[in-house]
């Protein structure tokens, strides 16, 4: 059976009841860059990640890290 996974980035944007939209406006970004990092598709340019940890109210490395540890294979 398959593990449902949703990343560290859509959990803190879902937890406060945010839009892409509005997270991509409020960081400027695109839309489509969002998404692919809540998909883990690609990371974030360093600045993009220190934009959506202050957002977050976290600290780059916190808001990264889960989603590295789990893609264990």
């Amino acid at each position: 059976m398959e593990e449902l996974r949703v990343s560290r980035l859509k959990l803190e944007r879902l937890s406060r009841g945010w839009t892409i939209e509005q997270v991509a406006n409020m960081i400027g970004a695109s839309k489509s860059a969002l998404v692919t990092w809540e998909q883990e598709k690609q990371t974030p340019a360093v600045t993009m990640a220190i934009r959506l940890a202050k957002l977050y109210k976290t600290d780059v490395a916190e808001l990264f890290s889960a989603n590295r540890n789990n893609k264990k294979s």
